[in-house]
């Protein structure tokens, strides 16, 4: 059986899921290393997502926040890294 050379939109691509599904493991092992090290404290979520949109590249001209002024208790660096993780993934995505 003959296999064709694959094209190189094909071979883009795949080097592209292959990339992030990297970035997602990679993601995901840092969060979890951060869990079980951290103590929850007071976090305004509010502040913390305004902060996020402002030091995201791309986010200010393209997010708006509404959020309820709620805190929450919580591991402030754990639950930043979870909230930059989507508000990344939904800028490239």
């Amino acid at each position: 059986m003959l296999v064709k050379k694959p094209s190189a939109e094909l071979a883009a691509q795949v080097e592209g899921d292959i990339e992030a599904m990297d970035r997602l493991i990679a993601d995901v092992l840092t969060l979890a290393r951060g869990f079980g090290h951290e103590a929850a404290q007071p976090v305004a979520v509010r502040e913390l997502l305004a902060d996020l949109v402002r030091t995201t590249p791309g986010a200010a001209e393209r997010v708006q926040i509404e959020a309820a002024d709620v805190t929450l208790a919580a591991p402030a660096g754990a639950l930043r890294r979870i909230l930059a993780n989507l508000l990344e993934n939904a800028l490239r995505y």
